[in-house]
């Protein structure tokens, strides 16, 4: 076979549909969370802080480290622990969590908090825009969590 003709060969097989993934395979691909003790601690502590009745000044809590150290994981699995419950809830988020760069700046904050609610954000909005967006966003969907 030429190598024309080989080329050709492995471009037709590379078209073909992929087979549909049984429900095993997609059982073992998806996230898991892998329990250690200062993970489970984070979780436990973002219960706490979200069954924390309403007041003046809410607790918070920061979460860093290297790249690589779980901090993704940590929040998308209490995320996905609260989900259902959220669901039932109302059609409004109960938590809204973002993700900042390593050097936070007020105005990607904001755009943060726009896009974690599934709208688009326009890289020339100015900060005046961003923060009252921001805030009106967050006062009509009142999240448990932020």
């Amino acid at each position: 076979m030429s190598t024309l003709a080989a080329r050709a060969q492995r471009t037709i097989e590379a078209e073909k549909p992929l087979p549909h993934p049984s429900a095993q395979w997609v059982s073992l691909a998806r996230d898991r969370w892998v329990r250690y003790p200062i993970g489970d601690a984070g979780v436990r502590r973002l219960q706490e802080l979200l069954a924390t009745p309403p007041r003046v000044r809410m607790p918070c809590m920061l979460i860093y480290g290297v790249s690589g150290a779980g901090k993704s994981m940590l929040l998308e699995k209490f995320q996905r622990d609260h989900a259902q419950i959220a669901e039932r809830r109302s059609s409004r988020p109960m938590i809204v969590a973002t993700e900042l760069p390593p050097v936070p700046l007020l105005r990607s904050l904001y755009a943060e908090i726009i896009r974690s609610m599934n709208v688009d954000v326009s890289p020339t909005t100015r900060l005046h825009e961003l923060e009252r967006t921001a805030i009106t966003m967050l006062a009509h969907a009142s999240p448990r969590m932020l």
